[in-house]
């Protein structure tokens, strides 16, 4: 629990979120999970490209981290809703391979912190390392209604995890990797979607060292789910990476919103 929570707060910051609408155009219907990302000095809001509505994401929302952080608890009646925000999003753009989407903020709100993602990768944790992922899955969001509008009031979740051996994952490709997620220990992932997996950077994961600073860094993405496999598969941080350094240039020159 200790370290847990030297870990959630030094991550939660950085995530957030994402309402969205279905494939029927009801707002308020998906919920999924995206990081404040800072690369190349341009704000964006990182997630799978599937938890965007297409052609045109007009209608998304932002669940920040609250003021004060969050706190783990296993108890609902605890728990805290918070509204959602609209952010001025200058330009989007995806890569349906990747299953990447990058949202590039004109102005973000106030007092927002951004994960810089520039420079040099720490080597990756080998499998069976502890990683960790925070999101905001359905399975812990309220269904509310307002009138006649549904829409869910959505919950984070945070997860602690481990990286698979990939040749043991049917059908995985070279740029995703997977980590273990057991049915029987974990909520259902849908809304995790998005979802950065961090790990320690300084490699070393006592409660001591931790206590000493976590320094997260990005392991990847989460796009999939294999529950044959009790598995989360995702796009690793160099293909991130690679897909920014692609459309970083374009964002700036305000494409058409999808790319």
């Amino acid at each position: 629990m200790q370290a847990a929570e030297i870990v959630l707060a030094a991550i939660a910051p950085f995530v957030v979120g994402i309402v969205t609408q279905d494939a029927l155009g009801r707002e308020g219907r998906m919920l999924g999970t995206g990081t404040l990302i800072r690369f190349r000095d341009r704000n964006l809001v990182l997630t799978a490209r599937h938890v965007l509505p297409y052609p045109q994401p007009d209608h998304v929302f932002f669940l920040p981290c609250p003021i004060g952080g969050l706190q783990i608890s296993s108890a609902f009646e605890q728990a805290r809703y918070h509204w959602r925000q609209r952010w001025n999003i200058m330009a989007v753009a995806s890569d349906r391979d990747l299953d990447l989407a990058a949202m590039f903020l004109a102005d973000g709100p106030p007092n927002t912190a951004y994960f810089n993602l520039d420079g040099a990768r720490a080597p990756v944790p080998p499998p069976g390392a502890p990683v960790a992922l925070l999101g905001y899955p359905i399975a812990k969001a309220k269904p509310i209604l307002i009138g006649d509008l549904f829409g869910y009031a959505a919950l984070p979740d945070f997860q602690c995890a481990s990286p698979l051996d990939s040749i043991e994952i049917p059908g995985i490709r070279p740029f995703q990797f997977a980590i273990d997620y057991p049915e029987s220990v974990v909520v259902a992932p849908t809304g995790y979607s998005g979802a950065i997996v961090w790990y320690n950077k300084a490699g070393l994961v006592t409660i001591d060292d931790l206590r000493e600073g976590f320094n997260p860094e990005v392991y990847g993405i989460v796009t999939d789910h294999f529950p044959s496999c009790h598995a989360l598969i995702g796009t690793k941080a160099g293909a991130i990476i690679g897909f920014l350094d692609q459309v970083a240039d374009q964002a700036r020159e305000r494409l058409p919103k999808v790319v």
